[in-house]
Formats: structure tokens, C-alpha cells, sequence
């Protein structure tokens, strides 16, 4: 798919989504489906999510819906009242990782001679061509921004949802074969046995269940709970530029 023809919200945009709709008397609830945000980056989740914290402290019913939750989008998603999945989803919370290509064997096989002149501890680039594995040093100080990352994003999960972080560490480092053989189907049902999630529905289930919350948009041209989208509600803003001029 062409992910450039996708509409997008920017981190700034969404900040400014998330505050408005806090203090927005006209708005019942704010729903989120964070299903199709997997290109986020763990510190824009980090922030997005405490946003969302902030949202659901401020008293406003936050309800989260996906299809499937990455970890970044199930960081966010966490932070909501209750998390719902589509009974045929999949929480894959995968952790945090670094991957790099090692390419000495290659260099030699085509008989390419390199002269490498970085000097010093954790000089790590050069080693992509001089080595066929990581080192000591270049592993340390990978985990040194990757862990306290990855524990503040547990953490975060883990206070959204009120149950222990080491459920979360062990669905992220057990995914899948055993969940998936313990707990049948795409790990849905562990996470909902251990307050991951609040439930399953389908789409017309959770269609069914927000308008028997928030009733049925009279305007809208199919049967569907009253919502106005991100976008559509930043663009009725006051820009903050505009605001200053005046």
C-alpha cells in the first residue's frame, strides 16, 4: 500500500487534539483506534501516551478499539478506560530491538580491501564492515538507551492497565508459540485474562456498543454512534498562531 496517500496526523497536531478534546464540555467521550499506527516511534508513543493519561484523568471516558495492537499502539491504547480488540486481532508486543547488517565475509568474497581508522571504545559504525557479529562494547551501549526505553514504556502500560509489568514482559518475550498454544487464537485470550484488554468485538459489535452509549447520529448516512474525527476536530481549532496575533 501507498502509506504517503494515508492522511496523517502530526505529534503536535494530535497533542493538541488530545488537550482540546479534555476540556470540550460538547464531547460524551473520546474514542481512539490506535490500530494502524505501527510506525510510531517509542518516544512519540511515550508522549502520546501520557497525553492520554492526562485525558483520562481529567475525568473524560476514553474507549479504545483495534483490529491488532503493535507495542506503540497498544502503549497508547492502554491508557483508555477499556481496550477492546476484534476477536480475530493480535496484541504483539515485541519489545524494543537494534538489527544491523554485518558485511565483512562479503567484502572479502569480492576481494574489497577497507581501512578502518576509528579509534576509541564504542566507535561502532566501522564495525558493519570489519566484523560478522556485535561486540561487547557496541552491545552495551545498545542496551544502555534500549532497556530504561523499554521499561518506561512498560511501566506506562502496565499503570494504564493496573496489573503487573511482568505480564507484559512475558507476553512480549513468549509471543507467540506459547500464548498462542496456551490461549488459542492470535493471544487474545490471555490478554483478556490477564486485564490486558476489557474484551473482544467486532466492528458492528462495537458499533452496536458505542450507540447504545452515546445513541445514533440521526445525520449520518449509515447507522452509527455521533463522532467527529481527529482531523476534522483539529481543523475546527483555533490556531494557536491565530490566537497570538490577535
Amino acid at each position: 500500500p501507498n502509506f504517503s496517500e494515508r492522511p496523517q496526523l502530526n505529534y503536535r497536531d494530535l497533542v493538541r487534539v488530545i488537550r482540546a478534546a479534555a476540556e470540550d464540555e460538547r464531547l460524551q467521550a473520546v474514542a481512539i483506534d490506535f490500530g494502524k499506527t505501527g510506525f510510531s516511534g517509542p518516544t512519540t508513543a511515550l508522549g502520546v501516551a501520557a497525553e492520554l493519561a492526562a485525558l483520562r484523568e481529567s475525568g473524560k471516558p476514553l474507549i479504545a478499539y483495534g483490529d491488532r495492537y503493535t507495542t506503540t499502539s497498544y502503549l497508547m491504547a492502554s491508557q483508555a478506560d477499556e481496550a477492546y480488540l476484534h476477536p480475530s486481532g493480535a496484541i504483539w508486543l515485541a519489545g524494543l530491538g537494534s538489527y544491523r547488517p554485518y558485511v565483512r565475509e562479503l567484502l572479502e568474497n569480492i576481494k574489497l580491501t577497507l581501512h578502518d581508522f576509528s579509534q576509541g571504545e564504542y566507535k561502532s559504525v566501522g564495525e558493519l564492515l570489519t566484523r560478522d557479529s556485535m561486540s561487547d562494547l557496541d552491545r552495551a551501549q545498545t542496551l544502555g538507551f534500549l532497556e530504561p526505553l523499554w521499561q518506561a514504556m512498560l511501566e506506562r502500560m502496565a499503570s494504564g492497565r493496573d496489573i503487573d509489568s511482568a505480564v507484559l514482559r512475558q507476553l512480549a518475550d513468549e509471543y507467540p508459540l506459547p500464548l498462542l498454544k496456551e490461549s488459542g487464537h492470535a493471544n487474545a485470550a490471555f490478554a483478556l485474562e490477564q486485564g490486558i484488554i476489557d474484551g473482544t468485538m467486532s466492528f458492528p459489535e462495537y458499533r452496536a456498543y458505542m450507540m447504545g452509549r452515546f445513541g445514533v447520529d440521526a445525520e449520518a448516512e449509515r447507522e452509527t454512534y455521533p463522532h467527529i474525527t481527529a482531523g476534522a476536530y483539529l481543523a475546527q481549532l483555533e490556531d494557536p498562531a491565530d490566537a497570538a496575533a490577535d
